[in-house]
This record gives structure tokens, sequence and C-alpha cells, in this order.
């Protein structure tokens, strides 16, 4: 194994900083993931999908929520979030019109829905899970950008079924309910699978707030016909992460360190600060998946809303 020599470390630290051209693009390299957001190439969902082998990227539902972590495997996720795609398209009324999977991921509910029948419509930003998609499901039309830019002119009133699963919270709120009002046919449903904050915090914004989200609804031809708190159902994935970040990330991580500091203290001296940011880091990023602060600051929602032909039509 390569020694750490932090001379060498030092100089070539140096050279990044000091000569232009590797100053241009250690600019470019900090700047890079600002201009071009999580949704372009989104590196990992592409791992989840490595790891769990069924396409799906979402949490995924647990008819027995009490269910310990230390009882499930990676087949009972993978499980539970088949049962997860089986609910949302339990929901679809319309089966003869096409569906629209905003969102797609690795084209998990796609297969499903191929697999029924339905004549399903590939929805992503993602230039990697575009082609990804395209590869495995060569039948299914894939519109590969964002969803508040899809063409309303081709699409208007063509969907009998939109699904969000888990990418609601990624769309722009003040545009996504008006969009979906116009591409779906009246009678047409809209079905929601994701989580909304309940709370304000200032470190975890992820999903849009409750409240302002039945605010954006009002005006559109969309009404919210069923809705089902199923955020004990998707806990135990959380869980079960949780675990294995604490049990067996967060050590190995600690273990490093500690070696680092014992066999190199030079090294470890020079980049305490970085070290200890990555561990704060890490422990940040934990709390992320815990199923306890998730469940007090956020609900899991299924969501059903119909079009209906009574409302003002939006110009």
């Amino acid at each position: 194994m390569r020694k750490i020599s932090v001379k060498r470390a030092a100089i070539q630290a140096a050279k990044k900083l000091i000569y232009p051209s590797k100053l241009l693009q250690l600019s470019r390299l900090a700047t890079k993931n600002k201009h071009s957001g999580r949704v372009t190439n989104d590196k990992q969902l592409k791992v989840y999908s490595q790891v769990l082998s069924a396409d799906f990227l979402h949490y995924g539902y647990f008819d027995d929520p009490s269910i310990v972590p230390e009882a499930l495997s990676l087949h009972d996720i993978e499980q539970a979030q088949l049962r997860y795609a089986q609910l949302l398209l339990g929901q679809i009324s319309d089966k003869g019109a096409p569906v629209l999977d905003v969102g797609c991921g690795m084209g998990g509910l796609l297969n499903l829905l191929l697999e029924k029948g339905f004549s399903p419509f590939a929805l992503t930003p993602d230039r990697e899970q575009a082609q990804y998609v395209r590869e495995k499901y060569s039948t299914v039309p894939i519109i590969e950008g964002k969803f508040e830019d899809m063409p309303e002119d081709r699409y208007r009133d063509f969907f009998g079924t939109i699904i969000t699963s888990e990418s609601l919270q990624y769309l722009d709120l003040d545009k996504a309910p008006r969009r979906v009002d116009r591409l779906l046919k009246t009678g047409g449903r809209w079905i929601v699978g994701d989580y909304f904050r309940i709370t304000e915090t200032r470190e975890r914004k992820s999903g849009h707030v409750w409240e302002k989200f039945l605010e954006k609804l009002e005006g559109t031809s969309c009404k919210l016909v069923y809705q089902q708190d199923i955020t004990r159902n998707v806990l135990p994935t959380l869980a079960y992460v949780d675990m294995w970040g604490r049990k067996a990330g967060l050590p190995a991580v600690t273990f490093s360190i500690e070696k680092l500091q014992k066999k190199h203290p030079a090294v470890y001296f020079l980049f305490a600060e970085l070290i200890e940011d990555l561990r704060v880091y890490i422990a940040d990023h934990l709390d992320l998946v815990s199923p306890e602060i998730f469940a007090r600051e956020k609900k899991y929602m299924l969501l059903i809303l119909e079009k209906v032909a009574t409302a003002a039509r939006q110009p």
C-alpha cells in the first residue's frame, strides 16, 4: 500500500492553488454542482439501484410497521418497495389512458405498469436514468427534462394518470399542480406518494410544507379525494438504514480516523479540522435517516387527486 507523505500532499495541494490551470479546474469543480443540481446526474440513486435489484428508489411500504430493523434483510426492503409500488398502481382508475411516471428513477414502476398492460410514459431530468430506462424499457416513451418544462400543447388533456412517487418534493410547487391540471384528462387521477414537512427546521428542508401544498391546489381542477398517512409504514426502511449507519458506518469512520491519528499523526494534525468537519457531516446525514426525527418533523402521505370537469380551467 502506498504510504502517505505529508510533504508530497502539501506540494500537490499547493500546486492546485498556485498554478492558473489547476486553479481554474478547481474553480470549475467547486461550482459544478451549483449549476447542474442533483436532478441532472444523481450518483446516489445509482448506488441505491445497484444495491436493490428491483429498480425501485423509494422508501417502501411495510404492512407490519412494528418490525424491528434487526429482523430485516435487503430482500425485505425490496419486497416493501414492491408493495409500495403495487399500492400506488392500485389507485389507477383509467386502465386504458397513458400513465405518466414523473421522476421515473431507474424504472421499477414502469416495469410493473408494463406487466399490468398499462401504457406508461417516463419522465426524468437525469441523463443517466434516462439512458438506463431507454435501454431496459425500450418500448416506453421517455421525456427527458423537468416536469415543469413539459410541452403543454403536445400533452394537454393527454394522461389518464400522473404519478409522482417521491418526486413531488423536487418539483416547483408554484408550477407543478397547474401543470398536472393541464396534462390530465378530465376524470384523470394524480397519485402522490411522498413526505411533507409538518414543522419548519433549518437543517432538514426536504419535502414541501403540507399546508403550502394544499394552498397550491386551490384554483386548479385537481381535487383531493383520498388521503392516507402511511408514515409508520415507511419508517422500517429508515430504521434499517439508520441501524447500519450507526452500528457499522460511523464506527468504521471513527476507526479509520483513529488509525490515521496513530499511524500518521502529522497528517492527522494537518487535516484535523477537515476530519472533524467530515465526522460532523456524517453525523448530520445520519440524522436524515433517523426514524424518530423523520416522524417528528414529517408525514408520509398517499394522496389521490382527481381532475373534475366543473372546476374552472386555468389560462
